[in-house]
């Protein structure tokens, strides 16, 4: 049996390495330095499943120039240590140029992709916010690897997960080989079991002793619990908890920092509750299953009256 899967898995590996668009395909990109942001320029690669490739430049007449080899249009993010945000790209069989925009990354000019030329277009079209036209786009360009980016990044937050979930099936061809669609798949799954009526995730968290303590061990049974992660440093954070804590004494609130947690964004209560915003409130009922994922204050009296917490008062 174990020769047969290793036989396989060889053929498979064989054809994947024929296939038309796995060839390995080189790519530069040229980036100019404003006064100001220095040299510290670096292009993180997102073409396999876990951590980036980090890709450090070489300078050339003033400017960062990256090269390289990737299978098709991969994402990528041009990180600057001077700037907190990183600039989001496509890199791909082409000699790309981008004129660093310090104050805001995401607004630099980039010339010589076809790829981000796309992407660019797109979003001048529809903008960030109008689920529908980006869904349009989804659905008229299965194949294309803008398509999984947008569902992920744009239309998680706007739509519904059915909605997302379908578009998801009907992506094709090269989408279906990009960071996107493989970090999309995982999050639809782990999305699915954080639906309104499943059981809260158990998930290790560390207590103020310091001590790893099962996230549920926090959320009292018998009452309605509201989670909440928030930091230190977020000022509507802090704001939010007060508003709750005067509006709704009659919840327990469960509170966390991102920026206490042992891994930051990355840790493990995060990614369980694919939490990529702050602030975030879950509310848990008191057998501890899950009402409203990413609660809002003001809808939270009526999420209660509709889950019948009033009639039973």
């Amino acid at each position: 049996m174990r020769a047969s899967v290793k036989k396989a898995f060889l053929l498979f590996a064989l054809l994947a390495l024929l296939a038309p668009g796995a060839v390995a395909q080189s790519f530069r990109v040229s980036v100019g330095i404003p006064a100001g942001t220095g040299g510290a320029f670096a292009l993180w690669v997102y073409d396999a499943d876990s951590v980036p490739r980090v890709l450090k430049p070489t300078f050339r007449d003033g400017r960062a120039v990256f090269t390289g080899r990737v299978r098709g249009a991969s994402y990528a993010e041009l990180h600057n240590a001077k700037v907190g945000q990183p600039l989001p790209l496509f890199i791909e069989n082409a000699d790309i140029t981008v004129v660093y925009n310090a104050a805001a990354p995401e607004a630099s000019p980039i010339t010589g992709s076809r790829t981000n030329s796309i992407l660019r277009y797109e979003l001048e079209q529809c903008g960030a916010t109008d689920a529908e036209c980006l869904a349009r786009f989804v659905a008229d360009n299965p194949s294309s690897p803008v398509a999984p980016y947008i569902l992920e990044r744009y239309m998680l937050s706007l739509s519904d997960l059915e909605t997302v979930a379908q578009l998801y099936d009907q992506l094709s061809g090269e989408a279906c080989s990009t960071w996107h669609y493989r970090r999309l798949g995982r999050r639809l799954a782990a999305l699915a079991a954080l639906e309104p009526g499943c059981e809260l995730p158990s998930v290790a968290v560390a207590n103020l002793l310091g001590r790893t303590v099962r996230l549920e061990r926090f959320l009292p049974q018998g009452k309605y619990s509201l989670l909440m992660v928030g930091a230190s440093y977020c000022r509507q954070c802090n704001a939010v908890r007060d508003t709750l804590l005067r509006t709704h004494p009659e919840l327990t609130v469960v509170a966390f920092d991102v920026d206490s947690l042992d891994g930051g964004w990355d840790a493990p209560l995060m990614q369980t509750l694919d939490v990529d915003h702050i602030p975030f409130l879950m509310l848990v009922d008191p057998k501890r299953r899950i009402v409203a994922r990413d609660a809002r204050v003001w809808e939270l009296e009526r999420i209660l009256k509709s889950d019948g917490y009033y009639s039973g008062k």
